[in-house]
């Protein structure tokens, strides 16, 4: 197993609900990863059809297996194992995606080389028929676009800089709150225009991500997609707490030392008390390699 001779652990947390045909090709390209410091910690998010049959011969003390009794969401299983482990990085992977090779080890250099709190890449986005475009572009100019905006002063207008599957530091990440602030999806967005507005991102050009655009996705499915009328109200909800952080900024500089005041002004309390029970029962997991699964209960 990696110690710290082999570098700063990196945590991926990866959470899972209803793509059995892609999970084993994301943990495959993380544990592949040629920086091996990685703790890969799976969390079935409540699927009634269990993946662990997927990954069942995969012996490496780097994974670990977590099963909620309770459907909460990626955002909430991330922020309950970034509250569970203790390691200096925590990587953005999704369970329908997969990551390049080197991609840690690119991310992590330019994290530490920049002393920001994340860094992002490019990626290729990848389409049912085949086709696949660099950030999703068919012109491959969306790239041409993030860079821009990165360069760009954040003003008090909300939109997302550049895509969340980065490379966070985990210290900034928790002063941000975590990743989860009481919603489903589109919250991502939030931490992205946040974490330009305290100029924390560095940004990497190369594709080391590659993101599956496949059929009832919560960004594809007509309820839940980019432009639905549900998704447009969670958007708008998120740009007001955008722009209470972004207003409290330029008034007083030493707000960025706590934006979690203003990220997580709608996390109901209930959910707050949820998440440390889930961290907790994660927390004590963690502390030995196991193939078994663990439940997390309540």
């Amino acid at each position: 197993m990696p110690n710290e001779e082999d570098g700063p652990t990196v945590l991926v947390p990866v959470a899972y609900y209803g793509c059995p045909d892609y999970l084993r090709r994301a943990v495959d390209s993380v544990l592949g990863q040629s920086y091996p410091n990685v703790r890969v910690v799976v969390v079935n998010d409540a699927d009634p059809q269990a993946p662990w049959p997927l990954l069942a011969d995969i012996d490496d003390p780097r994974l670990w297996r977590v099963e909620f009794t309770r459907n909460s969401g990626a955002y909430f299983a991330i922020s309950a194992v970034l509250l569970a482990a203790r390691a200096d990085y925590l990587l953005i992977q999704d369970a329908d995606d997969w990551s390049e090779p080197g991609r840690v080890r690119v991310l992590l250099d330019a994290l530490r080389r920049s002393g920001r709190g994340m860094a992002a890449s490019a990626q290729k986005v990848h389409y049912a028929d085949g086709r696949h475009y660099r950030d999703g572009s068919p012109r491959g100019t969306h790239i041409e676009n993030s860079a821009t905006r990165l360069h760009r002063a954040a003003t008090e207008e909300y939109y997302m800089p550049c895509n969340h599957h980065g490379l966070f530091r985990t210290d900034y990440l928790r002063r941000l709150g975590g990743y989860y602030g009481g919603f489903r999806y589109s919250y991502d967005g939030l931490i992205m225009a946040a974490s330009h507005a305290l100029g924390e991102i560095t940004y990497v050009e190369e594709s080391l991500y590659n993101r599956l655009r496949r059929p009832f996705s919560l960004t594809t499915r007509p309820e839940t997609a980019n432009g639905s009328p549900a998704r447009n109200a969670i958007d708008d909800t998120l740009a007001g707490l955008y722009r209470s952080l972004f207003a409290a900024l330029h008034e007083d500089p030493a707000a960025a030392a706590h934006p979690h005041t203003h990220l997580l002004a709608l996390l109901p309390d209930d959910d707050r008390r949820k998440l440390e029970a889930h961290a907790g029962q994660i927390a004590a997991f963690l502390r030995e390699p196991s193939p078994a699964v663990r439940r997390v209960t309540g």
